[in-house]
């Protein structure tokens, strides 16, 4: 009985610096600083410790880096911008032929394209609680209207039916992230559907984009989310759903492809991961 309970303290005694470490190293996200505070003895505990708080502080350092260069960059895009902007607003009070009024609206079209990635990049630089207040929210089938109205004249170009069926109201989105998710996958359904149409389906739970277009094979499901690959080259350069999947983790969506009988493409933005339907996965 006394070798048993003399083992037993020794072990304590071994592993509760382990276990320490373990419960710091489990804490480090909700520390400001990300730094381990307690200090280790002088052994290979110790230095699995400092080891740790070295890469640490090497990856605070990469992502404080990271995320300044992305706030200069949108500053430093805002001014060129808002002078294209004004040259615009100029332009647009004179009289000019069609042929240039048309080409105006499309660079108008352009700009506002570029304003609304640069502030989406400059929000995927920053952690979801820091954009509370800064993060415009706005009702989804508002957003999905919009944008279905925005690719209705390339859809009407191709014979193609867009359309909108709301099943179900959803709380407000963030504006931005979610006009890009549904700009992506609006014309990846475009691009890759020669005849039918693309229906784009609300519900409390998830947002849903179906095409009836040639499908996704299973591997090219799981590629796709790849950056720089695309159905039509798998070795190319797309990068839309790469974005799309950025912005999934940033706002803890999960994004689902299927392809039911490989006619046609379900992309489906699930707004909570325990809400994915089993029919979602099969």
């Amino acid at each position: 009985m006394l070798g048993f309970g003399l083992s037993r303290h020794l072990s304590r005694q071994i592993l509760q610096p382990i276990s320490q470490l373990a419960s710091e190293v489990a804490s480090l996200p909700q520390q400001t600083d990300n730094r381990l505070e307690r200090h280790y003895p002088n052994d290979e505990t110790g230095q699995l410790a400092r080891s740790f708080d070295h890469y640490v502080l090497q990856v605070n350092e990469l992502l404080l880096r990271e995320q300044q260069f992305a706030a200069n960059a949108s500053h430093e895009l805002r001014t060129p911008m808002m002078v294209i902007r004004g040259a615009l607003d100029m332009l647009g009070e004179s009289e000019v032929p069609p042929a240039i009024a048309r080409q105006l609206q499309r660079v108008d079209g352009a700009l506002g394209q570029m304003q609304q990635q640069t502030e989406l990049f400059l929000q995927l630089s920053r952690t979801p609680d820091s954009l509370s207040g800064n993060n415009e929210l706005s009702p989804l089938a508002e957003l999905a209207a919009a944008q279905l109205a925005h690719w209705q004249p390339l859809a009407d170009n191709q014979g193609l039916q867009l359309t909108l069926e709301v099943v179900e109201q959803t709380p407000p989105q963030p504006a931005n992230m979610m006009v890009a998710v549904l700009n992506n996958l609006l014309r990846n359904a475009i691009q890759h559907t020669a005849s039918g149409g693309i229906t784009v389906t609300i519900t409390a739970h998830y947002l849903r984009v179906s095409d009836t277009g040639s499908g996704m094979s299973d591997e090219l499901q799981i590629k796709a989310r790849e950056r720089g690959v695309n159905v039509a080259n798998p070795a190319g350069y797309g990068f839309g759903l790469a974005i799309i999947e950025r912005i999934c983790e940033h706002q803890g969506w999960r994004l689902i492809l299927s392809s039911p009988q490989h006619s046609g493409t379900q992309a489906t933005i699930y707004f909570a991961a325990n809400e994915i339907d089993d029919k979602a996965l099969s």
